[in-house]
């Protein structure tokens, strides 16, 4: 007999498990479990314990002192083209921006969408569809998409050109 198992399989328990799997499976679909999913994955990530910053990568802050210093905000496109050409010169693989730009900051704004449209590791904050804002002097990069509603966590990819 090839199903000697059915034997010894009691039929509540095989119909439980599969009435359990069905409306597991449903609740997950309709997205009933992502509240619970995404708890727990927050719990999970803040419970690791702190790393220390990748020595590969700097982080340059634009501090209050920063612009008590510039006497200025926004930053004029001048300052913002001469930091990025300041960072350009140490090669690094890439320099994201994330200072968004919808209006000219005159001076230097022809410099820096210039500079940015060139330079291939220049990486720009860029505005997605849905958003209020009207369209961003410096345009987004075709090197980067993001999908709509994208946040920093990853939803963009890399398309070469």
């Amino acid at each position: 007999m090839p199903y000697a198992w059915l034997k010894w399989l009691p039929l509540p328990v095989v119909a439980t498990t599969l009435g359990v799997a069905a409306v597991v499976i449903g609740m997950r679909q309709l997205g009933l479990l992502q509240p619970a999913e995404l708890s727990l994955y927050d719990f999970y990530v803040r419970s690791q314990p702190a790393r220390d910053p990748d020595s590969r990568i700097l982080t340059v802050l634009v501090t209050e002192q920063d612009i008590q210093a510039q006497k200025t905000w926004p930053l004029p496109d001048a300052t913002v083209a001469d930091l990025l050409t300041r960072l350009n010169a140490a090669s690094p693989r890439a320099i994201g921006l994330d200072i968004f730009r919808d209006l000219p900051q005159p001076p230097g704004h022809d410099r820096l969408q210039n500079m940015i449209r060139i330079n291939p590791r220049i990486i720009p904050v860029c505005k997605s569809t849905g958003e209020t804002a009207e369209q961003p002097e410096v345009p987004p990069t075709t090197k980067y998409s993001c999908s709509t509603g994208a946040r920093a966590g990853g939803l963009c990819r890399y398309s070469p050109r």
